[in-house]
């Protein structure tokens, strides 16, 4: 049936897996500001996560369509 309306959807699904592991440099040696050594050891913090996330999203829209005064057509959306 075609009466000027239109209803249309989309889906999307989506996954995201992210492993990291890192070591940081985070002051000098035995995590001091300034050096502690003639060589300036840095010390190193060790980081590591697993991250896994899911999505699902939807969009929906409506379009109307109707015909004024006789010869102007006219669109909306929504």
């Amino acid at each position: 049936m075609n009466n000027g309306f239109t209803l249309t959807g989309i889906a999307r699904l989506g996954v995201a897996s992210v492993e990291e592991s890192y070591f940081y440099p985070f002051g000098y040696a035995g995590f001091s500001v300034t050096p502690t050594d003639d060589d300036g050891t840095l010390a190193l913090i060790g980081f590591e996560h697993d991250t896994l996330v899911r999505t699902a999203q939807t969009d929906l829209r409506y379009t109307a369509r109707w015909m004024w005064a006789r010869s102007h057509m006219i669109s909306c959306s929504g």
